[in-house]
C-alpha cells in the first residue's frame, strides 16, 4: 500500500474529526489519526467512536479530498475512494455508517466500473471482517479494475493487517 496515500487519507480523517459535531472526541493523546490506527491497540468501541467522528465531520466539510463510503454526502468522484466496512456492533457506529464486507465489495465494483469509472485510481477498504465466500463472486470484476489499486486494511483483534486485494 502506498504510504503516501495512507498518510493523506489519515490526515484527511483527522481533519474530519476536527470539524465533527461530536461533543467529546476520542482522546488520541496528542498523536494523529495515522499513529492511533497504526500503532495503538485500542478496543473496538474506541476505534468505532473515532471512525464515527470521521463520518460526522465528513458530512460537515465543504471539501474532502476523497470519496468516503458509506456517508451522508455522495459528492463528485475522486481519485481515491475509501470504503469503511466496520460492521461489528461492538464498533458502535450509527447504522447508516455500517456496511458489511459483502456490501462493500458490491459497492466498490459499482463505484470503479460504473459511476466513477476512469476517475477513481485507488480504492482503500477498511474492514473488520473478510469472507472468501463473499469475495469469490467479485474476483473477476476486481481483476478487471485495470490500473486501479485496491488495498484492504483488515482489523484483526486489536491490530490492522494491510493487503493488496489484487493478490487474491
Amino acid at each position: 500500500m502506498s504510504q503516501q496515500v495512507m498518510d493523506k487519507v489519515w490526515n484527511a480523517f483527522e481533519e474530519a474529526r476536527r470539524v465533527s459535531a461530536t461533543g467529546s472526541r476520542v482522546d488520541l493523546d496528542g498523536v494523529g489519526f495515522a499513529y492511533f490506527m497504526g500503532h495503538r491497540k485500542e478496543n473496538d468501541a474506541l476505534v468505532g467512536k473515532a471512525f464515527q467522528e470521521v463520518f460526522d465531520g465528513y458530512a460537515r466539510m465543504s471539501f474532502f479530498p476523497y470519496n468516503l463510503i458509506p456517508s451522508d454526502e455522495e459528492g463528485k468522484c475522486k481519485e481515491v475512494a475509501v470504503f469503511v466496512a466496520l460492521d461489528a456492533k461492538s464498533m458502535k457506529l450509527k447504522p447508516k455508517h455500517r456496511m458489511s464486507f459483502k456490501e462493500a465489495l458490491e459497492r466498490i465494483v459499482q463505484h470503479v466500473q460504473g459511476k466513477c469509472a476512469g476517475t477513481t485510481k485507488h480504492i482503500l477498504l477498511i474492514t473488520s471482517s473478510m469472507d472468501a465466500d463473499d469475495l469469490a463472486p467479485w474476483l473477476g470484476n476486481i481483476r478487471n479494475f485495470g490500473d486501479v489499486k485496491f488495498d484492504i486494511l483488515l482489523r484483526t483483534g486489536k491490530t490492522w493487517k494491510e493487503m493488496d486485494a489484487r493478490q487474491f
